[in-house]
């Protein structure tokens, strides 16, 4: 989910950009969310499936890897603009 708010500029974080910008990527984002949190959380379909909720200590991982992935789309469109600029 954090990878599509990166992708949407080469050279631009998602906070320069503005994260309430593309309309149609928070419906998807959100419906995505639900989707996931139904297909783990809900007993028929999660069994069905074959999912289980995960343990704390992977949530929390989970939760984490949404600013990990913003801050290293950040660092490497920082590190890209000055080293072109450098040329």
């Amino acid at each position: 989910m954090a990878n599509a708010f990166a992708c949407r500029s080469t050279s631009l974080t998602p906070g320069a950009l503005g994260w309430r910008t593309n309309c149609f990527l928070l419906v998807a984002v959100s419906i995505e969310l639900f989707m996931l949190l139904g297909f783990i959380y809900i007993s028929p379909v999660a069994s069905l499936l074959g999912h289980a909720p995960p343990s704390r200590v992977g949530l929390g991982v989970a939760v984490l890897a949404f600013p990990a992935v913003l801050l290293a789309d950040a660092v490497h469109k920082r590190w890209k603009a000055r080293h072109s600029a450098a040329r």
